[in-house]
């Protein structure tokens, strides 16, 4: 995804995947060209069929740099019902991921065990082998592989969904505060 302001309405201009404006996202200088800076209110979209599945490897990368303690990064997961799909939260300085079939049942949670700096930016990495196992979730923070705490492990259907792929937005309930840059 780009960034820049042109590029997230669509426009010609920038180099990455186009992203629906769903609120006014504001713009500001991040580490690469513009940020994206969000106060819970906003949030950007890619289609429903950007595909992130539990049974083949994905990566996704970011700068983050939230302002509020718990915040929805990113999201690609059904708001109510089984709650299928994927999620980044930032809670305290501690990144959860949820890799999820039918929540609680099937699912794959993990935290990472410590918090990682708050007040400046920080490259995330969220890399899955599509083996449908906690062990197979790797999760990085400015370059640094860091130590996960299981939650649950028990993935064992599909993530795929029809919801859209949201950035700075988990779901209604929980937006991000702060900036996000690619």
């Amino acid at each position: 995804v780009d960034f820049e302001p042109d590029a997230a309405r669509g426009s010609p201009g920038g180099t990455g995947l186009r992203a629906t404006e769903k609120g006014a996202v504001y713009h500001q200088p991040g580490l690469v060209g513009q940020s994206a800076m969000f106060d819970g209110m906003q949030h950007l979209e890619l289609p429903a069929d950007t595909a992130l599945e539990a049974d083949r490897p994905w990566t996704i990368g970011l700068w983050v740099k939230p302002t509020g303690s718990l915040v929805g990064v990113l999201s690609k997961i059904e708001p109510t019902g089984d709650r299928r799909g994927f999620e980044l939260i930032w809670a305290k300085g501690q990144l959860q991921i949820n890799l999820v079939d039918r929540w609680v049942v099937s699912a794959i949670e993990v935290t990472t065990r410590e918090p990682i700096k708050r007040s400046d930016w920080n490259h995330v990495v969220v890399s899955y082998d599509g083996s449908r196992r906690a062990a197979g979730l790797r999760v990085f923070g400015d370059g640094v592989e860091l130590p996960l705490t299981v939650v649950r492990d028990s993935l064992q259907g599909p993530i795929t969904n029809r919801e859209p792929l949201r950035i700075g937005r988990r779901d209604s309930g929980l937006g991000f505060y702060g900036q996000l840059d690619e």
